[in-house]
């Protein structure tokens, strides 16, 4: 039981299944897809998802995770070896 890793990143994982707005069904998932496609803030996230124009409690949580996706695929773009 001592030896459990906790994973304080688990939003960073592959399994984006989380929902961030329940309202219009958003997952992690759909952010990070969004995020891939260029979406780089807010307006435009809940432009392409729908998230938060409901009753908009989901909006800071949204934000969050998108940045976090941008950083990921920042990070991802760096490491990939120019051609």
């Amino acid at each position: 039981m001592g030896d459990e890793v906790v994973d304080n990143d688990s939003h960073l994982s592959d399994n984006r299944t989380m929902y961030i707005c329940i309202c219009n069904q958003v997952t992690e998932r759909d952010i990070q897809h969004a995020a891939a496609e260029g979406c780089s803030s807010l307006r435009q996230l809940k432009a392409q998802t729908g998230l938060g124009t409901q009753c908009g409690t989901c909006c800071q949580d949204g934000k969050e995770v998108l940045k976090c996706c941008m950083a990921e695929n920042k990070a991802m773009n760096e490491a990939e070896p120019a051609l």
